[in-house]
């Protein structure tokens, strides 16, 4: 008898120690929120999004300068065009997707234990979870369209007002009036 029950002893400790751990290291909960929450997707669309107005801004500046001063030389103008590109490299430069990953990783973290992580991910991986996470979805991208709306149209408009005060201080330096 005592042989048969150090035989299941035994069987039972090689089973335990042969099944797989679900233990997860706090990094790769971190990661799964991070999935779960579609942080890296917002991460990669607010690059986008301010590529998009880097670029957008280069050109509008580039061709207030082509305006005012319509008899630049071709070499002057490719010379501004390449200084417009530069600075759009490096508006997209400043933040790589990864980095801002991390730094969401170390603040996040930072809150909470393994234990707590594992808690939170399996409140976003429940039914209501997965509801909350599909409506901030849509309340964010909502929240994000109307600020860059409403930036793009002050860009715009503060540009165009500070082109025209360019032109002015020209044209009264001509005239000789301050």
């Amino acid at each position: 008898m005592k042989v048969l029950a150090s035989i299941a002893v035994l069987l039972i400790f090689g089973f335990f120690g042969c099944a797989p751990r679900e233990s997860k290291s706090k990094s790769q909960l971190l990661d799964e929120i991070i999935q779960a929450q579609g942080l890296r997707q917002y991460s990669e669309q607010m690059k986008a999004a301010s590529t998009a107005n880097a670029k957008e801004t280069a050109r509008m500046s580039y061709e207030q300068i082509k305006q005012r001063y319509p008899t630049l030389q071709k070499e002057t103008l490719e010379k501004i065009r390449l200084a417009t590109d530069k600075y759009t490299e490096t508006v997209m430069a400043a933040w790589p997707v990864e980095d801002s990953m991390a730094v969401w990783k170390e603040k996040y973290g930072a809150e909470f234990s393994e234990s707590e992580l594992k808690q939170i991910l399996a409140q976003l991986k429940s039914p209501l979870g997965q509801k909350e996470l599909a409506a901030s979805k849509r309340a964010v991208e909502a929240w994000r369209a109307f600020i860059t709306d409403r930036q793009k149209a002050a860009a715009e408009a503060a540009m165009k007002e500070q082109g025209e005060a360019i032109q002015r201080a020209f044209a009264e330096a001509k005239t000789g009036r301050e």
